[in-house]
């Protein structure tokens, strides 16, 4: 009914009915988007858009033990460390796995600094892109 029409009516409330009639007029839009937010938030969709990654190398390292607690404390130590090198998001190249055994934090933080050091040259990477754990057994 146009709203002309509805002010003429006996039941019509000037800021009560305005609000109803906005209401109703955009509440698909409005469950629509909350419905895309919420499947966004809970992961239970694929993202329209995508990034693109440009055609550049990128470094990720791996490391082998067991992940580090709430408080960022590694128990166990760390039993050995992979590098992967990426060009756009194709994986170029990976390094064997060096193993850390009888290592102390020292002597690791130092071959991991090597390791950087070398994929610097080779690829001229500065740090590294992405650090992920891999859990195995102690």
């Amino acid at each position: 009914m146009p709203i002309a029409e509805s002010r003429e009516r006996s039941c019509w409330i000037e800021g009560k009915c305005n609000n109803t009639r906005k209401y109703y007029r955009s509440r698909d839009r409005q469950l629509e988007t909350k419905k895309k937010q919420y499947a966004s938030f809970t992961g239970k969709t694929l993202p329209t858009t995508f990034e693109i990654i440009p055609d550049t190398y990128r470094a990720e390292l791996i490391l082998f033990g067991k992940s580090p607690d709430k408080q960022k404390l590694v128990k166990g130590g760390v039993r050995g460390f992979q590098v992967l090198i990426y060009r756009g998001s194709h994986l170029s190249s990976k390094s064997e796995i060096v193993s850390c055994g009888g290592m102390n934090q020292a002597n690791l933080e130092s071959a991991i600094d090597k390791a950087l050091t070398q994929v610097g040259e080779l690829f001229q990477i500065k740090t590294w892109g992405k650090i992920i754990w891999q859990d195995v057994e102690l």
